[in-house]
């Protein structure tokens, strides 16, 4: 049994992804801040 259920209801995870082609390296990458809640 888990007693931190409250802290696994909703978790928020920084998604980060670039959103230019692989081949430019100097492309800033674009990060948002998502809810996700643990199955």
């Amino acid at each position: 049994m888990y007693n931190d259920d409250k802290e696994r209801e909703v978790e928020q995870v920084l998604v980060c992804e670039s959103r230019c082609d692989s081949e430019d390296t100097s492309c800033p990458e674009h990060c948002d801040l998502v809810e996700k809640t643990a199955p």
